[in-house]
Order: structure tokens, then C-alpha cells, then sequence
């Protein structure tokens, strides 16, 4: 039997394609690991794909899916 090794990152793209609902913006935070300045500045710059929704921003998560493997994180 061989072990293969499935990035981390592989696992949170499989869960974001399954998934049907947007995600806000503190599922991203704790899905990516990272705080809520870098979130708000990547988004800002148009470095990751939200959707404005009022004062909140969504992520959908196919596009996220789609980002995340761009980027290899």
C-alpha cells in the first residue's frame, strides 16, 4: 500500500466546491489562518474575490476554491 500526502490546501478546496452557501468573511479567517487586516486589504486590492453584500463582504466559495488553487496556499 502506498501513502500519498494531500496538501491541506487540496482538502479546503474539496470542502469549498461541495459547499452551496457563501461564506462571511470570519469562516475565510479561520479557513485561511489569517487576521481580519489581511483579509480586508487582500479583498481591498482586489487580490480576493468578494461579494459586497451591506457592510459585509461574502466569499463564494467556488471562486475561493478557484483562488486558493491559483495560489497554492
Amino acid at each position: 500500500m502506498i501513502d500519498t500526502y494531500v496538501a491541506p490546501s487540496a482538502t479546503i478546496v474539496c470542502q469549498l466546491k461541495a459547499r452551496t452557501t457563501y461564506l462571511s468573511g470570519s469562516e475565510v479567517m479561520s479557513l485561511l489562518k489569517v487576521s481580519r487586516n489581511a483579509l480586508c486589504r487582500w479583498v481591498r486590492t482586489g487580490k480576493l474575490p468578494a461579494i459586497r453584500i451591506g457592510k459585509d463582504n461574502r466569499f463564494d466559495p467556488l471562486q475561493l476554491a478557484g483562488w486558493l488553487e491559483a495560489h497554492q496556499m
